[in-house]
């Protein structure tokens, strides 16, 4: 609603001298389509994908393995009924144990995906105020007196603004240059030991 009441009071003030230069920007486009969002999305994946193969979670699986052999040890009535009862004591054991190693897994998996999230969301947060800034500078070289976001949706996920007569489309522009200069992705991934 504010944006309507800026634009009309702009739309109004400008009417006297010319019309308005209005800008428009899909900040949906620019975000999937930017490099160092696609290297950091790849480089998030990683990350998840590490933490699904640490030390925590390969204990949890061996032991599980160890888990399953000795409860088929145990229901084998091949095997001697001394080799079965020492299995059946070794499970209840580690049957233990693997509860433990559970628990510790789950909280440290928790853990490690909640920082991973909070990082994502820095690096957005960094991301869509690069873009914010480059969308203003872009919009100062145009001499534009408005600029829209033609991307967002709404909650009927229908773009608020459905037709300008007079726009210029800066979205390509800011693409390429994002992608023309190092991101702070990049710098970021370089300075990471």
């Amino acid at each position: 609603m504010k944006t309507l009441a800026l634009f009309a009071l702009l739309f109004s003030a400008n009417l006297a001298k010319a019309e308005p230069k209005i800008g428009i920007v899909d900040l949906n486009y620019i975000l999937e389509n930017y490099d160092a969002k696609t290297k950091f999305k790849e480089e998030m994946n990683e990350k998840l994908t590490a933490l699904n193969e640490s030390s925590r979670v390969k204990a949890v699986e061996e032991t599980d393995r160890a888990i399953k052999e000795l409860a088929r040890i145990v229901r084998n009535k091949e095997i001697d009924l001394e080799k079965r009862e020492a299995a059946a004591q070794e499970f209840e054991s580690l049957h233990l144990e693997y509860k433990s190693l559970v628990q510790e897994m789950n909280s440290f998996l928790k853990v490690e995906r909640k920082n991973a999230t909070l990082e994502l969301v820095e690096d957005i947060e960094q991301l869509l105020d690069t873009v914010r800034t480059l969308v203003s500078q872009i919009g100062q070289e145009k001499e534009l007196d408005l600029i829209l976001e033609i991307g967002g949706k709404t909650n009927s996920q229908i773009s608020p603004i459905i037709y300008l007569r007079h726009k210029v489309d800066l979205t390509k522009d800011v693409l390429a240059r994002l992608n023309q200069k190092k991101s702070s992705f990049e710098e970021k991934a370089e300075t990471k030991p």
